[in-house]
């Protein structure tokens, strides 16, 4: 199979030929190959290999070989460019905990290995001696763009109730469709999620709802998401969950404008929104940026200066143009016909005129120098301690000297600026 052998590193080429030449069938699997017939930019390559943890280490004695997954059979082994996750071939035991096989036993064929694996287009292989192997049909699903499930989806899914998420995710990533019997199954066992970890569950929606297909996933398996993705009950129940979804797919590709987009609803209530965001686990600074933004929601931006450059300064530029991106796609999700908040909200095109507006004269006053921050000012800290001001007050009449300037046209001098200071006490 040509087509895969140019694509892979000379270093992957030469781990995989060191462990063949002692006797140790190595294979190329998973998504790599799926991506490469895709067409789709990948940079992980997994291995999976005969050799034991411990005959890869000592094969490949010259590499750094890192026990990170030990209890899986995985190591990796850092060559020179990249790092290869290796795995022993193996067959797993039963699941106790719809999550993790109570054990693991190591196989002697790449056949077994591949028949645990989720989903056909993931349970693919590659070596140089025995070519592609395609043991479910895979290829053919790549082809029709279809996810299958490896023998009965509804076994995949109660071993390992993640899969249901994973192959959420990937048809919204692949904009594929989910094969009937593995819809069914999903939807039927989702409730198998509540054995899924907070972690686990905001790591695969993070990933689908940054996928091409998102909206159209969201929107058909809202009934398998409702019960671990906090909020889309409320959206339902409001009548505002497709609007939040045509908001999120129209918003640019960023993880965190996509979770401002989808929660732009609660910009009432940023303590709820806060509370659902730590549920998912998510960092300080995400539900930090998340919650700005949303909360933007109330602040009223006019297309005079200074409204511009008050909301400017209390977001911060990257803020307030993301703030206006969200506002743009909430307008036009309405004018698409999505449902408003009430009766009395009446959004047109002159809406989305006014946010242009907004947006242009905003570009003009930062290119022109005319918004300004504190470390913009002639005058510091230090100059209000010499002008006799002290604790709290420093802060305040840096601030009240920043609108001076910026809003009111006083001279950015020192001396300008205290007198202003001065004259309004």
């Amino acid at each position: 199979m040509g087509k895969v052998y140019e694509a892979l590193p000379t270093s992957v080429l030469n781990v995989m030929r060191r462990l063949e030449s002692q006797g140790f069938e190595t294979f190329v699997v998973g998504g790599f190959l799926r991506d490469l017939f895709l067409a789709r930019g990948t940079s992980d390559i997994d291995l999976a290999t005969a050799a034991r943890p411990e005959e890869v280490d000592r094969v490949l004695c010259d590499h750094v070989v890192i026990p990170t997954g030990i209890q899986h059979g995985t190591v990796t082994v850092l060559v020179e460019d990249r790092s290869i996750e290796v795995t022993t071939f193996r067959r797993d035991g039963t699941y106790a905990d719809h999550r993790h096989p109570t054990a693991v036993t190591y196989s002697e064929t790449i056949g077994e290995d591949l028949s645990r694996r989720d989903f056909t287009i993931n349970a693919l292989a590659w070596n140089e001696k025995r070519g592609l192997l395609d043991p479910y049909g895979g290829c053919d699903d790549l082809k029709r763009c279809v996810i299958r499930a490896v023998g009965d989806p509804a076994e995949r899914f109660k071993e390992d109730a993640l899969r249901i998420l994973r192959a959420l995710r990937l048809s919204s990533e692949l904009q594929f469709a989910i094969d009937t019997a593995c819809s069914e199954a999903l939807i039927k066992h989702a409730n198998l999620l509540r054995f899924v970890s907070c972690e686990r569950i905001r790591e695969e929606w993070l990933r689908l709802i940054q996928g091409s297909a998102a909206s159209q996933v969201m929107s058909r398996y809202a009934d398998v998401l409702t019960p671990v993705i906090p909020g889309i009950a409320e959206l339902q129940q409001r009548g505002l969950y497709e609007r939040s979804l045509r908001r999120q797919e129209n918003v640019v590709n960023d993880p965190v404008m996509r979770l401002a987009a989808f929660f732009y609803d609660f910009g009432e209530d940023i303590a709820r929104l806060t509370s659902m965001l730590k549920k998912l686990r998510f960092d300080n600074a995400t539900i930090d940026r998340v919650s700005r933004l949303v909360g933007a929601k109330a602040l009223t931006v006019t297309p005079d200066r200074r409204s511009i450059l008050m909301a400017m300064h209390e977001l911060q530029p990257d803020s307030f143009f993301d703030t206006l991106a969200i506002r743009r796609t909430d307008a036009v999700a309405v004018l698409q016909g999505c449902e408003q908040v009430d009766s009395s909200e009446q959004i047109t095109t002159d809406d989305i005129d006014e946010i242009d507006h907004i947006e242009q004269i905003a570009r003009r006053l930062l290119s022109s120098g005319e918004y300004l921050t504190l470390r913009d000012l002639a005058v510091n800290g230090q100059d209000m301690q010499d002008a006799g001001y002290e604790g709290k007050k420093i802060g305040q009449k840096l601030e009240k000297a920043l609108f001076s300037v910026m809003l009111e046209g006083v001279p950015n001098t020192k001396d300008a600026i205290l007198r202003a200071l001065r004259k309004g006490e």
